[in-house]
């Protein structure tokens, strides 16, 4: 088997072991036997000259495919496996609609029931996601800051990156209420 053919069989193999399509060779280069009957030596270097170019560019080739492929899965190594959303457990605001008519809403806490709704949240989130990596986004919002430490309850012996998100909010119309 001539060089030619050898460095396209390895490329295949490597190729084929790194999950990449097995083919033709995206190049254009096909590899055909060489002709047996070169006997001259000059003949064998002008034989190889296309050889050595032929085994350039298959390893040019190779590497720009496998730096994809590495900076594919780094890109996608870090992005989060799931995403789980809560809301915020019953607020003073839920179970008492006058509750608005007095407090900015930013500031409506959580009732005791929707402290223990957190709670639950949280044991149920650490069963789900065990001792994988957890950064938590939330809501300037009184009420979801203390669901979410209501949540990190079942987080106590594993740290959690936090971050705090003013987008993470409902609707605000500002002040509703008639000037006096």
């Amino acid at each position: 088997m001539c060089d030619r053919a050898a460095a396209g069989l390895v490329l295949v193999a490597l190729a084929g072991a790194a999950g990449l399509r097995v083919g033709t060779p995206a190049w254009g280069l096909e590899c055909r036997p060489c002709s047996s009957a070169v006997t001259n030596s000059a003949a064998r270097r002008r034989a190889a000259a296309p050889s050595l170019m032929f085994v350039d560019r298959a390893v040019d080739w190779l590497e720009v495919r496998l730096r994809e492929r590495r900076e594919r899965r780094e890109r996608d190594s870090n992005r989060p496996e799931r995403i789980i959303l809560v809301r915020h457990g019953q607020s003073d605001g839920n179970a008492n609609k006058t509750a608005y008519e007095c407090t900015p809403d930013s500031q409506i806490a959580l009732t005791d029931v929707g402290y223990a709704q957190g709670v639950v949240a949280g044991l149920q989130i650490r069963k789900l996601v065990g001792d994988e990596s957890v950064r938590c986004f939330y809501s300037p919002y009184a009420r979801a800051r203390q669901t979410l430490l209501a949540v990190l309850k079942a987080f106590d012996s594993q740290p959690v990156e936090l971050c705090t998100e003013p987008r993470l909010r409902e609707q605000d119309f500002g002040e509703t209420r008639a000037a006096p």
